[in-house]
């Protein structure tokens, strides 16, 4: 095999400078014995001809048979032609793409901020937090609510700003030219690709900032069902998207029964209330007086708002029974009793 390199390398020396021709034969047996005495492991080839013919012919193997390619038969190395290879329409395109993915859409002083470690700690927290409550995993790992809520709240209204910042970033960066590609003049299959990327990230950024607001908002409102008050935002966030598909010509067939159980759930939660105060008044009974009189008050009191609560009880039970019987549909609803009999 030694001898093989010998002879294979004594017969590449004499065609490097033949290579430099314009012969090609020349050029082909070259490269042919060149490869051969590199396959055939002598270390001598390659500290040989490691600044010159080795380099050489491995640079000039992939533009041996390409004529766009000359060779100066003075000097050791390859020179192109000064025009440079037009871009297709495809890779122009490509370019402009690839550059509007990487496009920054915060402001540098809010990226600083943003991508600060304080900030991505709290991130991280947040994310977990809010994946907790949202999976109800908190009730399994025996997490207080109360204690990721605060974190989970934070973290929605901080993603809520930074995604309205990047809107309005991308929005000035569109209106001052930043989306194009010049290249003397502007190169629109690039600037079309540039834009297109940012305005799908734009788009991205809108949808996870209006998700983020939702998700905040019933949230709150989970929390308020939680203390035992009705919801404020799920209404909010139903009426507007009913009223949208309204619009556009798709009509709510359910509408009507709708409000209706939305009026008796509405009435629901006022008899639940009456009875929580007729159960706060039998407080009244611990309170200490010193004189007969203040008893006597105490007690006339509460039987004046005993007999408040269940007029106004009454006559909410009555409206709920009227409302049932509106739709047979509600009916089936609430045939297994009326709801502030449950």
């Amino acid at each position: 095999m030694l001898l093989l390199g010998i002879i294979t390398l004594v017969i590449t020396i004499p065609l490097a400078s033949t290579y430099l021709s314009t012969i090609l034969i020349h050029r082909i047996a070259f490269l042919i014995l060149l490869f051969s005495a590199s396959a055939s492991g002598i270390d001598i080839l390659g500290g040989l001809f490691q600044t010159s013919i080795f380099q050489t012919g491995l640079l000039l193997l992939p533009f041996s048979l390409n004529n766009k390619f000359s060779l100066n038969s003075q000097v050791r190395f390859f020179s192109s032609n000064n025009t440079p290879k037009k871009k297709s329409k495809f890779q122009r395109f490509a370019f402009g793409l690839k550059k509007g993915i990487y496009l920054e859409l915060l402001p540098d002083n809010v990226l600083i901020f943003h991508n600060s470690v304080i900030v991505r700690i709290f991130r991280v927290i947040g994310g977990i937090s809010f994946i907790l409550w949202i999976s109800k995993l908190y009730l399994k790992s025996n997490i207080s609510l109360v204690l990721i809520l605060p974190f989970v709240f934070i973290h929605l209204i901080y993603i809520t700003i930074i995604s309205f910042i990047k809107i309005k970033y991308l929005i000035y960066l569109w209106k001052n030219g930043k989306l194009e590609v010049r290249n003397s003049p502007i190169d629109k299959f690039a600037t079309f690709g540039f834009r297109l990327a940012a305005c799908a990230k734009g788009v991205c950024v809108y949808g996870a900032g209006t998700g983020t607001t939702i998700a905040l908002g019933l949230g709150i409102d989970e929390l308020l069902a939680h203390s035992g008050r009705p919801a404020i935002f799920k209404p909010i966030f139903g009426g507007t998207l009913d009223s949208f598909l309204t619009k556009v010509g798709v009509e709510n067939p359910n509408r009507e029964i709708v409000n209706i159980k939305n009026e008796i759930d509405l009435l629901t939660y006022k008899i639940k209330s009456l009875n929580n105060l007729q159960e706060n008044l039998k407080e009244i009974n611990s309170i200490e007086t010193t004189t007969v009189e203040d008893k006597i008050l105490l007690s006339e009191v509460k039987n004046a708002l005993n007999e408040e609560i269940l007029s106004q009880r009454s006559e909410l039970e009555k409206t709920i029974e009227k409302k049932i019987q509106e739709s047979s549909i509600i009916k089936e609803i609430y045939k297994d009793g009326s709801p502030f009999k449950k």
